[in-house]
């Protein structure tokens, strides 16, 4: 039975959230599968079923092994993260409709690095592991060389000072972090390195920080230089492949505006780059479409009784024909500056209507709206949301009458045209933004 994102287990009573459970099931299938893994940090949730997983779950592996683990993770229905595969790094995630949230696998394969830079190898981390409850983490020792070397300690962003404040008063054994780390960057820069650990000196430890990475470049400069040439050139050819381009369209009323807006909430909370921005033809225009609408629309009111019925016609259909085009212009020329940037810069885009507007227009030739949407990149998925036009009303009160039945025609007539089409019907709003999600990220993360 699920709570509010949480799963009650049997007759106990006991409360866990759904992607505390799925991560325990997977880690114990790893256990019967006999693949060795540690937990880096960020294990809290599993131990008290209160806290929620955070970001995402740090795990070290043996380089080798690395397809096992991610046979389970797909087989349990995750997605592969798109990782440079130059990268020592792989993820997996999956989507929980109930909790709105991204469960995330990060494996740091062969050891734990940091900007592409290794300091623990992998068989001296499994070695050392420690069980907590069911699961495996590093040891103490190995957390606080991944601290100091991976972690800001001073200032506002400083997490882990107080965890390191903890590991110091413990028992550690501290030759062996020593010797670690003296591996890895030599006697002297050590010796300052563990000095100011040993006297909590959290701003030394960071001003240490350019030092050590330099020390770690100068002593591991080809695979460095190797890893960050090919995950360069990997970034470079995914440029070629925007990022998704999400587009809703739909009668007024349909809940466009609110979906779109609960959608760019779930990405936010999910810590995924995306941008929300409205390209429908009545706001944000380049161009100065309003200025001469709404002169025009003054001049046809006044008109609209001086002149005959056929005349006026054929005189509005050749006026909003010739404006065609400039709003075509226009929404290209916001495409290009609102929408493609954010695409090669690997941001989700939502768009909340899109170039199907132009299809919509009132008094313009079939032939030419459809000339005029060919030119436009076409979205990785658009939504169609709808709803019975008497429904919509009630939600859109003043709206003109017969507009909405006028446009729920037009819909009919170009969805058949439209690629990756995706129908909902908006009974409410959560359950609309759950149709929406249980859709797209399945496909947004295959992408």
């Amino acid at each position: 039975m699920k709570l509010h994102g949480k799963i009650c287990l049997g007759n106990w009573g006991i409360e866990m959230y759904e992607s505390t459970e799925i991560i325990k099931i997977i880690l114990n299938e790893f256990d019967s599968s006999n693949l060795d893994y540690a937990i880096i940090r960020n294990y809290g949730f599993l131990s008290d079923d209160n806290e929620q997983v955070g970001k995402d779950v740090d795990i070290v592996i043996e380089e080798e092994k690395a397809n096992e683990f991610g046979s389970i993770l797909t087989s349990n229905g995750f997605f592969r993260q798109p990782i440079s595969p130059h990268s020592s790094h792989s993820g997996f995630w999956k989507y929980l409709p109930e909790e709105k949230k991204l469960v995330k696998f990060h494996f740091h394969e062969g050891g734990i690095s940091g900007n592409s830079i290794p300091y623990l190898k992998a068989k001296q981390v499994l070695e050392r592991r420690r069980k907590m409850d069911s699961f495996y983490v590093i040891s103490d020792e190995d957390l606080l060389i991944n601290i100091l070397f991976h972690s800001k300690l001073s200032g506002e962003k400083a997490r882990y000072a107080p965890l390191v404040r903890e590991l110091r008063k413990k028992r550690l054994d501290t030759s062996y972090v020593f010797n670690s780390i003296k591996d890895i960057l030599g006697r002297e820069l050590s010796k300052n390195m563990f000095h100011a650990y040993k006297e909590l000196n959290f701003e030394k430890l960071d001003n240490l920080k350019p030092e050590i990475k330099k020390s770690l470049v100068m002593r591991n400069p080809f695979p460095v230089f190797r890893t960050l040439f090919l995950s360069s050139l990997w970034k470079i050819g995914r440029l070629i492949k925007p990022s998704p381009l999400v587009c809703f369209i739909g009668m007024d009323g349909s809940g466009k505006s609110t979906v779109t807006s609960n959608l760019s909430d779930v990405f936010k909370k999910n810590k995924l780059k995306s941008s929300l921005i409205y390209t429908g033809r009545g706001r944000n225009n380049l161009l100065p479409i309003q200025f001469f609408g709404r002169k025009y629309k003054a001049k046809e009111k006044k008109e609209e009784t001086s002149e005959k019925r056929s005349n006026k016609s054929l005189k509005k259909k050749l006026i909003y024909s010739l404006a065609a085009p400039v709003f075509a212009l226009d929404l290209y020329l916001r495409y290009l500056k609102d929408i493609f940037p954010k695409r090669i810069k690997d941001e989700i885009v939502i768009v909340d209507r899109y170039a199907t507007d132009l299809l919509l227009m009132k008094n313009v030739n079939n032939k030419l709206r459809k000339v005029l949407y060919s030119i436009f990149p076409k979205p990785t998925m658009v939504f169609y949301l709808y709803n019975d036009p008497e429904l919509l009303y009630q939600r859109k009160p003043g709206h003109p009458a017969g507009d909405l039945e006028r446009q729920e025609k037009l819909f009919d007539m170009i969805l058949p045209t439209l690629d990756n089409l995706n129908k909902i019907k908006s009974e409410s709003e959560k359950q609309t933004l759950d149709d929406v999600s249980n859709l797209l990220f399945p496909k947004f993360l295959n992408h």
